[in-house]
């Protein structure tokens, strides 16, 4: 199975060793993760973009100042290594509705949540990035306080449903971008 998203669907890309509790925002191709230095060479845009690099002189004289203060801080990009990226596609906000029973319904998508091929749904309460849960029915149960009471007897809430990737996609770097890496015969990662 393929690892790379499928035709048509439009993702943005994340390095994998950047999946963590909170993450800067996916960007729309692996290579827009790339910044070149001053120096000429290029790095890898850090996870953590903290104030330190919040500078006048800009984000690739900081990079460099920041490689040469503390090497392993920021990745420099050698043609032939290899970045293990992550896709996600996001479906948007929804309302998850919860019928007296417990059963739920998604008002765009019924009772089937979306997926993409490859790929790990996942929902959390609009606004709250803690509620993170793979499925509604463990949102719900773990949620309860967070479904108003409509008119109707239904409860519902505001979701944001997306999926990501369930393996990372390995692209190696060449002449300042990424490419995907070639596969050996048999599918080997």
């Amino acid at each position: 199975m393929s690892a790379m998203p499928p035709a048509g669907v439009d993702v943005r890309w994340l390095p994998s060793d950047y999946l963590d509790e909170t993450i800067p925002d996916p960007l729309r191709q692996p290579s827009d993760w790339i910044v070149q230095l001053p120096d000429g060479r290029c790095a890898l845009i850090p996870n953590d973009l903290d104030g330190d690099l919040d500078t006048p002189e800009g984000l690739p004289s900081a990079l460099l100042r920041l490689a040469d203060e503390d090497p392993s801080a920021i990745t420099i990009l050698t043609d032939g290594m290899v970045v293990k990226f992550s896709w996600t596609h996001s479906f948007g906000a929804d309302t998850l509705l919860v019928a007296g029973d417990g059963r739920w319904t998604l008002a765009s998508h019924g009772e089937q949540v979306p997926t993409v091929p490859g790929a790990v749904t996942l929902v959390c309460l609009t606004n709250d990035p803690d509620s993170l849960c793979e499925d509604p029915t463990t949102l719900v149960q773990e949620y309860p306080e967070e479904f108003e009471l409509a008119a109707n007897g239904e409860r519902g809430a505001e979701v944001d449903l997306w999926c990501w990737s369930n393996k990372s996609v390995p692209m190696v770097y060449s002449r300042g971008e990424f490419h995907p890496a070639v596969q050996p015969a048999g599918g080997g990662a």
